[in-house]
């Protein structure tokens, strides 16, 4: 597992379309799926809350798909951490358009795909070589497991 001391040097080697994603992902415990899911109208910067509503699933065809959380309790509001993550400079910059443009895309703003963050999470671990596992879902949510989501509410 990675600890908050290596995720930072792995937030800061990383693409910076991707940055933010690792951040969010160790300090909100969201999912792969939930954050690649995560559209604009679903973040109020102003209260500091995402309404989780979505995942994404990609299927065999190749094709991404977006659809509710397995379960009503998948559907929630995260509280954001109380730390200088800009977020709100990370949309201006990296982030779709409009209401419904998803916060995380790739840099020809197209929809996330587990396969193109997985190149680019090799790329930045070799960079800081991390003596932990770094498996995708310990690297795309860092080391929580669900606990940061305890704030969470049902929406």
């Amino acid at each position: 597992m990675l600890t908050i001391k290596q995720v930072y040097p792995l937030a800061d080697a990383i693409e910076p379309h991707f940055r933010m994603l690792i951040l969010l992902a160790t300090f909100t415990g969201l999912s792969w799926g939930e954050l690649a899911a995560l559209q604009r109208r679903n973040v109020d910067l102003e209260a500091g809350t995402i309404r989780v509503v979505g995942t994404t699933t990609e299927l065999k065809d190749d094709s991404v798909t977006i659809g509710p959380p397995k379960s009503e309790a998948g559907k929630c509001l995260v509280s954001l951490p109380a730390l200088p993550l800009d977020l709100k400079a990370n949309m201006e910059t990296h982030a779709g358009r409009g209401d419904e443009g998803h916060v995380f895309v790739d840099p020809k703003g197209a929809k996330l795909r587990r396969a193109n963050f997985s190149r680019v999470r090799a790329t930045a671990l070799k960079k800081t070589k991390p003596r932990a596992s770094t498996s995708m879902t310990l690297v795309t949510r860092a080391t929580t497991s669900r606990p940061a989501r305890a704030q969470a509410s049902a929406i």
